[in-house]
């Protein structure tokens, strides 16, 4: 078949009307029918997103892109139609949502909710008798009222019982305090139940100065252990005729402690009844002592055990005198009394007893 060279095709399709004139084309220009059906046919299997990106319209950055692009589309019968698309801004304004009465977070700002749906209501408020997260406690109306166990005004808690502090002006000692040195000997309920006992890591001599002197020495140490109390500490000691031991201690119906929590007695007829419980070996720092002479010059039932071998009232450090002396570390009546005498001139530890609480 002839056919017209493609560089006069324009001018057929500019004569000849392409959709309307559709018969009449192919008859007055067979060839250039067949040039449009062919070409036509062809672009009905390709994609507009192909076209010349030279023919395309430029956009600039910030510029609306509002226009119209003509793309031909083809039908199934092989005819082609136009088809117009609109590009509209790319920048799509939604309608306004928002609300008055909501927030950001979708919570109802008009009840007087906060962000995240909680409520006036369930926020935490001192005063109200629950102890919310942050506060310590909450009495309510009773917040403020300066007692001891009781709440500040601002739900913090007020010095009580087992708190882990010893509130002096409040309770004899508190057992949740790690600082306090009688905490093992402490109750629930913040009082002594008995007697502490302990021996004195000092030795000394048995010229220390009396009753006088041993009672200072089991003060002073009560003090450097911070103890509580230690101007009330005795020394278990006899002295002549009248002056036994028994009649320096608190002879009690409650138990006699050492300083590690363990009971040496049950009461004052079990320290007098010559066997203890435990050996009085735990000094006021809880060290442990090992079997060692102890100055006592006093009897298992708390009496005087020698008037003339006492060291001369424990005044005098010759090596002539002698006092009567216990072991450290027995638990039957020689806990307080051997039978035998010591050198005055010699060394030995004292047994020393606290206050009855």
């Amino acid at each position: 078949m002839h056919s017209r060279p493609r560089s006069h095709r324009p001018l057929c399709w500019g004569g000849c009307p392409v959709v309307v004139l559709l018969p009449l084309l192919v008859g007055a220009c067979p060839d250039a029918a067949s040039e449009v059906t062919s070409d036509t046919q062809g672009s009905s299997s390709s994609d507009s997103s192909e076209e010349d990106p030279e023919t395309m319209p430029s956009m600039s950055v910030g510029e609306p892109a509002t226009s119209t692009t003509g793309t031909t589309g083809s039908s199934s019968d092989g005819t082609t139609s136009d088809t117009t698309s609109t590009t509209t801004d790319a920048t799509t304004t939604l309608p306004d949502t928002t609300t008055d009465d909501t927030t950001s977070e979708g919570t109802t700002s008009g009840t007087g909710s906060t962000t995240g749906g909680t409520t006036d209501a369930d926020e935490p408020v001192c005063g109200d008798k629950i102890v919310d997260p942050g506060e310590g406690c909450d009495l309510g109306e009773k917040n403020g009222e300066g007692v001891y166990g009781g709440c500040n005004e601002d739900c913090t808690p007020q010095p009580a019982c087992k708190d882990g502090e010893y509130q002096a002006e409040f309770e004899e000692c508190d057992p949740s305090d790690p600082e306090l040195a009688e905490a093992a000997v402490c109750t629930d309920a913040c009082t002594w139940d008995g007697v502490i006992v302990f021996v004195s890591s000092l030795s000394t001599t048995g010229g220390f100065g009396g009753l006088d002197g041993a009672d200072t020495i089991c003060q002073d140490l009560a003090e450097a252990a911070g103890l509580v109390m230690p101007e009330q500490y005795r020394a278990w000691l006899s002295v002549g005729g009248d002056n036994p031991a028994k009649d320096r201690v608190p002879l009690v119906a409650d138990p006699y402690y050492r300083l590690d929590g363990k009971k040496i007695a049950l009461n004052s007829t079990g320290l007098l009844g010559a066997k203890l419980l435990n050996p009085l070996n735990v000094t006021e720092t809880k060290g442990i002592v090992g079997q060692t002479r102890v100055w006592t010059n006093t009897q298992a039932d708390g009496t005087t055990a020698s008037t003339k071998s006492d060291c001369q009232s424990f005044s005098s450090p010759e090596e002539t005198d002698t006092g009567r002396v216990g072991l450290v570390g027995k638990t039957d009546g020689t806990w307080t009394d051997t039978g035998g005498l010591a050198s005055c001139q010699w060394y030995g530890r004292l047994y020393c007893f606290s206050a009855a609480f």
